[in-house]
């Protein structure tokens, strides 16, 4: 076997097979002894450029550089990788998108050589897999039936037994006291057994550990709103509970491991709150606790896996702007520490935990318009992390975590800058964010432009959109399926 010779020479070998290329690079490598790692593992097809860490040992800046290259057996050669040195234990090569253009598999090696050499046929290379992965959908929206009642500014919640509670919000006439359950096994909607005890739009629900769901807050016409209720699907009723401490909308409500929910910051009638309350569903009423360090409204709040809360960005007092500030909740001590910020002040935006316990920050409006900007929270290092960027600018949209492990990422609004003065637009359309590679993309589109919509995982993987405004402003009851 005619080859190159090394004073050093380190192979880093990653199966990659593409679609359409049934032959393999010789047989199968045998596992290194040698620690080879490379970030990301796997991409999904289509994606641009890929970035791509590698770690291993011996790497070389020159004269024997250290360089990644790309073989098929049968391709017609390799294919090298622009690489950067970074250091003897790490590289940084780049996977160009012509070769991510298909689900499937083949290799890629580093090789530290002279290339004017031959190297041992008896050595073998270390390696490591990368994936091109198929995408989890195709931007299949398919219509589904729709709502009693056009609902917008609602919520959502996946009860214990697969079937979504819709309540609330604001209708073609005004806010709603009425709610309905879809049924995924029958595709249909059924009005609940009784209307809430209030009309409200803006508020909170979050599903209890006794099966129960609070909902909690938002604002009618009026006023904002401090009174609390909860439905029982036992009985498919709703009845009052005691009220918030303050009354709040645009606020976050997080399900705690202990089995209480945080309520945190929003406005009142005047200024957004950092003001916070402990609901205890077993006496069901709110005890305040000591204050976020900021005051925060049209933030978000994230469980993570240790049982803390990261509540990040949103408005500051006084309509103050975007925060880019973070802060962790702890539930033992019940008190509020700083975290390091975002690199991009933001609020409407979303926080998505994903499966490796990070959580992906997406868009949002940052100062006068929306941002495409995407950022990764560490937990471990309380840190956040660049990750990229949305094909499109936007807020108010929804993100939901399919089992893929990608996010689909569907409609909102988009702030942009006018010929004198900001302009908006609603957005119809959607996209797969990938977190292994960072990158999102097109994902088909919603039937209709919908901000105020809501978004829910259902137990067989596809999403249910609900509800929400159109480009005219008015309130829809028609309802999609995300497969």
């Amino acid at each position: 076997m005619k080859t190159t010779k090394a004073a050093s020479l380190l192979f880093l070998l990653a199966s990659l097979a593409l679609a359409g290329c049934s032959s393999t690079l010789g047989s199968s490598p045998t596992t290194p002894t040698s620690a080879f790692a490379i970030a990301p593992k796997s991409a999904p097809a289509g994606s641009p450029d890929i970035q791509l860490s590698i770690s291993g040992v011996g790497f070389s800046n020159g004269p024997l550089k250290s360089t990644a290259i790309w073989s098929v057996k049968g391709s017609g050669g390799n294919v090298p990788l622009a690489t950067t040195f970074v250091s003897t234990t790490q590289l940084r090569a780049v996977i160009p998108a012509a070769l991510l253009g298909n689900p499937g598999s083949a290799y890629v090696f580093v090789e530290t050589a002279d290339p004017m050499g031959d190297f041992p046929p008896d050595q073998r290379p270390p390696f490591a897999t990368f994936s091109i992965l198929p995408l989890s959908g195709t931007g299949n929206f398919l219509p589904t039936a729709s709502m009693s009642a056009a609902r917008s500014s609602h919520t959502a919640t996946l009860l214990g037994d697969g079937k979504v509670l819709l309540a609330g919000g604001m209708g073609a006439s005004g806010d709603l006291a009425s709610a309905e359950l879809y049924d995924p096994s029958t595709a249909s909607f059924s009005p609940a057994r009784s209307n809430m005890t209030q009309a409200r739009e803006a508020h909170r629900a979050v599903l209890l550990q006794d099966g129960r769901v609070l909902i909690a807050g938002g604002e009618n016409s009026t006023t904002v709103l401090k009174t609390a209720e909860a439905f029982d699907p036992a009985s498919g009723t709703f009845s009052r509970i005691s009220d918030m401490n303050r009354p709040r909308s645009g606020f976050t409500s997080t399900l705690l491991p202990n089995g209480k929910v945080l309520i945190a910051g929003g406005f009142d009638n005047q200024s957004s709150l950092a003001s916070a309350e402990l609901f205890d569903p077993a006496s069901n009423t709110f005890t305040p606790i000591p204050d976020m360090n900021f005051p925060r409204a049209g933030h978000t709040a994230s469980p993570l896996p240790d049982g803390r809360v990261l509540l990040a960005g949103g408005i500051g007092s006084s309509g103050s702007g975007s925060r880019s500030s973070a802060e962790v909740f702890d539930p033992v001590n019940n008190t509020f520490r700083m975290t390091r910020s975002m690199a991009v002040a933001r609020a409407s935006h979303s926080a998505t935990v994903l499966r490796n316990g990070q959580v992906l920050v997406l868009g949002g409006r940052s100062g006068l318009f929306s941002t495409l900007q995407a950022e990764f929270y560490d937990p471990p290092s309380g840190t956040f992390l660049s990750a990229g960027q949305l094909l499109e600018a936007r807020q108010a949209h929804t993100a939901t975590l399919l089992p893929s492990g990608e996010v689909l990422v569907a409609g909102g609004m988009q702030r942009f800058s006018g010929d004198d003065a900001p302009e908006q637009q609603l957005l119809s359309s959607a996209e797969l964010y990938a977190p292994d590679s960072k990158a999102s993309l097109a994902a088909g589109s919603l039937e209709t432009q919908r901000v105020g919509h809501t978004a829910t995982l259902l137990s067989d993987g596809s999403v249910l959109i609900a509800g929400g405004s159109n480009g005219k402003g008015a309130a829809l009851a028609s309802c999609e399926l995300y497969k």
